[in-house]
């Protein structure tokens, strides 16, 4: 709460508008240790000169962007840093709504710890652990699930200024999981903002890519009817027409 009212006192600084149309990949800008190590190791060409990687570099700070925005917030990660993901949105209003942030992580043994939500380890927060099977699966279909993993990384940010019209779904699919330690190594992030429909817009058809995002967070929330209908009324809002290409 303090921290949110530290910001609020503050200007949110200029926006970074991210169209993967025109950067379709962004590379993560690495940890202290990890950029010297890097630079140590720079290759070169024949010329001599370094290489340098075309992807332009961004921060997962740079990524929230300004946390009184971020009003609600959906992870899905194999791994997880609580304690980064508390950083990354301190002064969210999320962070203080049962549910506003939502993990989906893979459990550490599926076959042992069943899906389901935890509301209370890191509440208000939901931990959600999606299901590998239906609870009538046979044993045969239990054994050839049981190493398999939950593995995307993915961020979904609803954000919004004091007005709707600033509004935004920002999308992020990464290869790195939901840490500081993935800073270590380099990461790859697909980032777009898709904007908010407009008021007097009738019933859109969805694209094809709303349509499967949809499909995947609802297939992730699954223990979840109410953050399944949250999400789905979230996604619903916006123009998810991916960017060309």
């Amino acid at each position: 709460a303090e921290a949110a009212r530290r910001m609020a006192s503050r200007s949110p600084p200029p926006r970074e508008v991210f169209d993967a149309a025109a950067t379709p990949l962004w590379l993560n800008r690495l940890g202290d240790d990890a950029a010297k190590a890097a630079q140590l190791d720079e290759p070169s060409t024949s010329s001599g000169e370094p290489c340098r990687a075309s992807p332009p570099e961004i921060s997962s700070e740079q990524l929230v962007w300004w946390q009184p925005f971020v009003r609600r917030a959906l992870f899905g990660t194999f791994g997880v840093d609580y304690d980064f993901v508390r950083r990354l949105l301190a002064g969210s209003p999320a962070t203080a709504e049962p549910g506003g942030v939502a993990v989906c992580v893979s459990p550490d043994d599926h076959t042992r710890n069943a899906a389901g939500v935890d509301h209370a380890t890191h509440a208000p927060w939901a931990v959600v652990s999606p299901p590998f099977y239906d609870d009538a699966a046979s044993t045969r279909e239990r054994n050839r699930l049981k190493k398999g993993t939950m593995h995307p990384k993915l961020w979904v940010l609803e954000m919004r200024g004091e007005g709707a019209a600033d509004a935004f779904l920002r999308v992020g699919i990464f290869s790195s999981n939901l840490g500081a330690y993935d800073s270590q190594i380099n990461n790859c992030f697909w980032v777009h903002d898709f904007p908010l429909l407009p008021a007097d817009a009738g019933p859109a058809s969805p694209s094809r890519f709303g349509t499967d995002l949809l499909r995947f967070v609802e297939a992730l929330l699954r223990p979840s009817e109410e953050l399944t209908l949250a999400w789905r009324t979230i996604f619903a809002k916006y123009d998810l027409t991916p960017p060309a290409g």
